[in-house]
């Protein structure tokens, strides 16, 4: 399981870095909205689509296949 643990860590990592470096409006307003709202997470929706479409539009966090 350790190739499997490493390869999400690191897709982790690269979401996280795209999203800081060609999403991070959409990201710093997503955080807020759910630092605003902690128990009505549904009034945040438009906003985490917003972040989801950035992440889409920059390929961030797309699934690869890994090599056996």
């Amino acid at each position: 399981m350790t190739k499997e643990r490493d390869a999400v860590e690191s897709c982790s990592a690269n979401v996280y870095n795209g999203i800081k470096a060609s999403c991070v409006e959409q990201f710093d307003a997503v955080k807020s909205c759910l630092s605003d709202n902690p128990d009505v997470w549904a009034k945040c929706a438009s906003m985490r689509r917003e972040l989801e479409v950035c992440s889409v539009k920059n390929n961030l966090g797309e699934l690869k296949k890994l090599s056996s």
